[in-house]
């Protein structure tokens, strides 16, 4: 398969078809790492995902949990 470099604004890009979007599990505004080795470019999803130790790892508050009261249901809900 090959594909084309466009002119888009001011810049060059590429577009990437729905089933290698599909098969990669790519998004719309998905984050790539860009590598070049030797002749080739390598693209890779920057992965995200990170443990609640490590996104409150610089927490120094006091907190305690404390239970919340939203009011009476106002539709289907179950409480």
């Amino acid at each position: 398969m090959s594909i084309i470099i466009k002119k888009m604004g001011n810049s060059k890009g590429i577009i990437l078809r729905k089933d290698i979007l599909e098969a990669l599990n790519l998004c719309e505004n998905d984050e790539l790492n860009v590598e070049i080795e030797e002749d080739k470019l390598i693209l890779t999803k920057v992965k995200k995902t990170m443990s609640i130790d490590t996104l409150f790892s610089d927490y120094t508050g006091n907190y305690k949990p404390t239970e919340i009261d939203w009011g009476k249901s106002l539709g289907r809900e179950i409480w």
